[in-house]
């Protein structure tokens, strides 16, 4: 029969530890004594846990003591979620510090110094070799020192969503807790000035009493402050919190505190703040690619992935290629992914937003373009590519862009100039008169997404429709047959061994040269030789689509 006793607040389960604790603390007494340093189990992350006060909190955050650290060490700050319907979930998570609930959701940081020391310990450890991986890690050291040399104590590494979209702009007085869904649920507080209750929901924090004000400053929530832990355990813990807004699954492989050869990829595309602005602004954000959810470096990663495999794209490959089990994007994939987002950013000025799959489609089919002579690849030798040489980049998009909405349309023309149904890319139900997809269409295949077989068949459909087009788009010069560049040995005698700038060219020093155009392919330039001249490659690619000169004459 078990054993109880009773207190002051009734019947309590009288608990007698196992005996096996006493004897765990007398061995870790004995060790200790002899190795004051020793770890009993190995690869853990150790932590204390603490009750703050708002008020610190509040202090820590206005004075950089604690702040984050994107996009490393936490997920995309969910202000999306927060402030939707009026701030509906920042109110509601105010509302339970208000009640006394602070404690139940744990916030954690993690100390500056420790994220250093991991740090470098990762940079001693990674070979020479692993060029990718030791730029990233020192890109994270430097911006780490960065927030030392700031004083920053702790990164907020969960938990900052609620401090950023919640708990500061609260206190400073940004929203007060009404709502109709709280319409039932006033919050009375004790006013002191009145000597009654009153209804503190319906005040921002300024209109709040001293006592009010101080009441709330004063309620705790809980800290977990990581003491100990490399930088893997620390994101590996980070993903196992049960926190407030579900982890997806790209999330739990992106946000992997560990550089990998992934994530290094992914950030050298979207280190380019017109590639990251156009990625949030003019891309339709009601896909699987949502901000809130690091969707957009999904994005990346999936036309990186697929110009590297050519094979089905889904998160189990994205997380193989993380891992290092699946081979990471070259450097000129990366560079390639890159110039073809620049190209449409330079050159779409429409305020209309595209679909993921739009762009994707562009990519992967100047990546076929590029690759008409590959012989010994199975993707590429599968296709009839046409050798081209795209003369105006801008006239080309207009293309791509009037191709695909013939395509979608519901309707084409017949010979006498009637509206009939687009019976290649639409069935028409006849009894409800609604469309659908025809199989093997454009539509179906954009429904397909990064599926290989649906990638295929999009370029099988733009690949048909620049043959039929192909004497058009060469008449009016917006493409034409030939790619081929002379060698740089034809163009250096060419230009009797001088370069863009009227130097004469020096091949035992430390220069490399690039073919230039004078007249950009931008500018509906070609490759002829008459159009190229050697150019210091520093100089090369910092005229972008500008035409280059040489000896003054454009």
């Amino acid at each position: 029969m078990t054993n109880h006793s009773k207190d002051n607040n009734g019947i309590v389960y009288r608990y007698k530890p196992n005996p096996l604790i006493a004897y765990h603390d007398t061995v870790v007494e004995q060790v200790l004594k002899q190795l004051p340093n020793f770890e009993f189990i190995k690869n853990t992350v150790d932590l204390t846990d603490e009750n703050w006060a708002i008020d610190k909190l509040f202090e820590y955050y206005n004075n950089l003591i604690i702040t984050s650290l994107p996009p490393y060490l936490q997920r995309v700050l969910l202000e999306e979620v927060w402030g939707a319907n009026n701030n509906k979930k920042s109110k509601s998570y105010i509302r339970s510090i208000w009640k006394g609930m602070g404690k139940l959701t744990p916030m954690t940081i993690i100390p500056t110094e420790l994220i250093l020391k991991n740090i470098n310990e990762k940079i001693d450890a990674t070979g020479e070799e692993q060029v990718e991986i030791l730029t990233q890690l020192n890109d994270l050291k430097t911006a780490v020192e960065k927030e030392v040399n700031r004083n920053v104590a702790y990164i907020n590494i969960d938990g900052q969503t609620r401090s950023n979209c919640a708990i500061v702009p609260y206190i400073k007085g940004n929203f007060n807790l009404s709502d109709k869904e709280f319409i039932d649920e006033p919050i009375m507080k004790y006013n002191e000035k009145l000597n009654e209750f009153d209804n503190i929901a319906i005040k921002t924090f300024d209109k709040l009493t001293d006592f009010q004000k101080g009441f709330f400053l004063s309620r705790e929530i809980s800290v977990n402050i990581i003491k100990k832990g490399n930088l893997k355990q620390v994101s590996d813990a980070l993903i196992a919190i049960n926190s407030n807004e579900k982890w997806t699954e790209w999330q739990t492989i992106f946000n992997n505190a560990e550089p990998t050869m992934l994530k290094s990829s992914i950030f050298e595309v979207m280190k380019d703040p017109a590639i990251r602005d156009f990625l949030l602004d003019k891309m339709n954000q009601s896909t699987a690619y949502k901000t809130k959810f690091s969707g957009w470096e999904w994005y990346v990663a999936d036309n990186l992935a697929w110009l590297k495999h050519k094979k089905t794209i889904n998160l189990d490959l994205l997380s193989d290629i993380s891992k290092g089990k699946e081979k990471s994007p070259t450097q000129p994939q990366i560079d390639f992914v890159k110039d073809m987002m620049t190209n449409w950013i330079n050159n779409y000025k429409s305020p209309k937003t595209i679909k993921p799959v739009v762009l994707q489609s562009y990519i992967a089919f100047r990546d076929v373009l590029k690759n008409w002579n590959t012989k010994n690849d199975l993707f590429y030798s599968s296709f009839s590519i046409p050798e081209t040489n795209i003369r105006s980049e801008v006239r080309f998009l207009q293309w791509f862009l009037d191709t695909i909405t013939k395509f979608e349309s519901k309707v084409k023309k017949d010979k006498d100039d009637n509206d009939i149904l687009n019976d290649a890319h639409w069935v028409k139900d006849s009894a409800t008169g609604k469309h659908s997809a025809a199989p093997e269409s454009w539509p179906a295949h954009c429904e397909g997404g990064m599926k290989a077989v649906s990638i295929k068949g999009r370029m099988i459909w733009l690949l048909d429709s620049l043959l039929n087009d192909r004497a058009m788009l060469e008449r009016e010069g917006i493409v034409s047959g030939n790619t081929t560049m002379p060698d740089m040995s034809t163009l250096m005698v060419a230009r009797g061994m001088k370069d863009s700038n009227g130097n004469t060219i020096d091949q035992t020093a430390d220069e490399v040269y690039e073919k230039g155009h004078m007249t950009s392919k931008a500018n509906e330039g070609d490759n002829d030789l008459s159009n190229l001249k050697p150019q210091p490659k520093s100089d090369n690619r910092s005229y972008g689509g500008k035409n280059n000169q040489i000896n003054g004459v454009a």
